[in-house]
């Protein structure tokens, strides 16, 4: 690993350090037992999940897989971990320090990690009794009926369709 980083840290291009392996393709397709899109919207497509061998799928981007990859990785067995719930620590983090921001206080490291960890629970509890399939279905629904009902308690007429 210490060979990898001087490597990296000279400004060396990682293809050319001793023992690479280069790969063509889609990083996505390297054997592996996780994969974590955390670049950009719309990376794993369906052509990328076709040769997917991870088995599991947790985004660490705002919407990186495509619906049309999410059902090919259904149909071959991998679960995604949706984005609104892989990727809402930063979020949870960041209400956290506004809140602390608007009270004057200042949170220690480890209660502001127990905090997040905390809330953390709260929202993989939320999927996970579900089947993967409808991970991301149940979350979005969660995530809007949250909306709604803070809507509501904030005096926002909201009609039972959604719409106001």
């Amino acid at each position: 690993m210490a060979v990898l980083t001087e490597w990296i840290d000279a400004g060396r291009p990682l293809v050319e350090c001793p023992g690479a392996e280069p790969t063509s393709g889609s990083v996505l397709d390297v054997p592996c037992d996780i994969a974590i899109p955390a670049a950009m919207e719309g990376t794993l497509t369906e052509e990328t999940a076709v040769a997917m061998t991870a088995r599991l799928v947790v985004e660490g981007a705002n919407g990186p897989t495509t619906p049309a990859a999410e059902a090919v990785l259904h149909a071959h067995d991998i679960p995604v971990v949706p984005d609104l719930v892989a990727n809402v620590g930063g979020v949870i983090s960041s209400y956290f320090e506004w809140v602390q921001n608007h009270q004057r206080l200042a949170w220690t490291e480890t209660r502001e990690r127990t905090e997040v960890l905390e809330r953390l629970d709260v929202v993989w509890s939320v999927i996970s009794d579900r089947q993967p399939d409808d991970w991301r279905t149940h979350a979005l629904t969660a995530a809007i009926s949250h909306v709604l009902d803070a809507m509501r308690a904030g005096g926002m007429a909201v009609a039972a369709s959604g719409r106001s």
